[in-house]
């Protein structure tokens, strides 16, 4: 019984390693917001430099916890010009629902047609990089 509950162990411990880099594949297709404030993310990130593009994703991806998206980068799609610029997972979002994140302003920027904010598409697609 002892060598059984060892082995057992070993291989949760093996499991647990080998999550450690674990990815999300799939595409998902959600609602676009701002991500106002990074500095005091989940993951930790001070969200500097400014002219980098930071992103939060949904709570769901953060569970388990050996699997969280921190500094995982999502590439992000407009789908009426379809621009995609690459953004770094800093945050998680309580209420991001049906695959929707947030992104700091020059992401909004980036993916807008003209380069205004309020021109940012109101839905994407994203993935996992």
């Amino acid at each position: 019984m002892y060598f059984s509950g060892v082995i057992f162990f070993a291989l949760a411990l093996a499991t647990v390693q080998a999550c450690q880099k674990c990815t999300h594949p799939g595409d998902f297709q959600g609602k676009l917001g701002w991500l106002r404030n990074t500095t005091a993310s989940y993951c930790g990130t001070s969200g500097t430099p400014s002219n980098s593009i930071y992103a939060s994703v949904d709570v769901e991806f953060f569970d388990p916890p050996d699997e969280s998206p921190c500094g995982a980068a999502i590439n992000v799609t407009n789908p009426t010009t379809r621009k995609t610029i690459q953004a770094i997972v800093v945050d998680k979002c309580d209420d991001c629902l049906d695959d929707a994140i947030l992104l700091t302003l020059n992401g909004l920027r980036a993916l807008s047609p003209n380069g205004r904010v309020v021109r940012a598409p109101r839905n994407v697609s994203w993935t996992f990089a």
